[in-house]
């Protein structure tokens, strides 16, 4: 059996390293036409003014049972998880009834954002503050019962939103 030998010749390595060079040379010179760049479509029917119309429901999540505030506080919550109903009409966001009764418009995007007084045991407003912020598109959001005085910091738990 008869072996046959082949030379290889090496390839120098500043012909290596001036082709690299120039291969990244094009890569940065190179232009794309914007056209050209497909985008992703928007899927979702955002032409019905009244998409987030209806009842849902709110299922907040159990939060933590101490929660720091501003100014090396700290409040005692809460901490069991609940759910109640919310209302949307005309995107409008309605949460709770009678003089608990808060409303914000809902954007073209689903967000939301209400702050609205608590009422203390003596029937009266200004200590205390509930916000609910979140966004229906993404179907999830934050709740905090939060106290005026630091800066409407208090008790914040998660929740999601799901039609019943």
């Amino acid at each position: 059996m008869q072996q046959r030998t082949v030379k290889v010749d090496m390839i120098s390595p500043k012909y290596i390293l001036l082709v690299c060079i120039l291969v990244l040379l094009q890569a940065c010179t190179t232009t794309t036409d914007s056209d050209s760049i497909e985008r992703p479509r928007i899927t979702s029917d955002s032409s019905d003014p009244h998409q987030f119309d209806g009842v849902w429901l709110v299922e907040v999540k159990k939060a933590a049972a101490m929660q720091y505030l501003p100014g090396n506080y700290y409040t005692n919550c809460d901490s069991e998880a609940y759910s109640f109903p919310i209302r949307v009409a005309s995107n409008v966001l309605i949460l709770g009834s009678g003089d608990d009764r808060g409303t914000t418009t809902v954007k073209e995007s689903g967000k939301f954002f209400l702050r609205m007084p608590l009422r203390g045991k003596d029937g009266t407003t200004g200590e205390f503050v509930r916000t609910f912020d979140g966004s229906f598109t993404r179907k999830r959001g934050s709740i905090t019962h939060g106290f005026v005085e630091h800066n409407m910091a208090g008790c914040t738990a998660r929740f999601s939103l799901r039609r019943p």
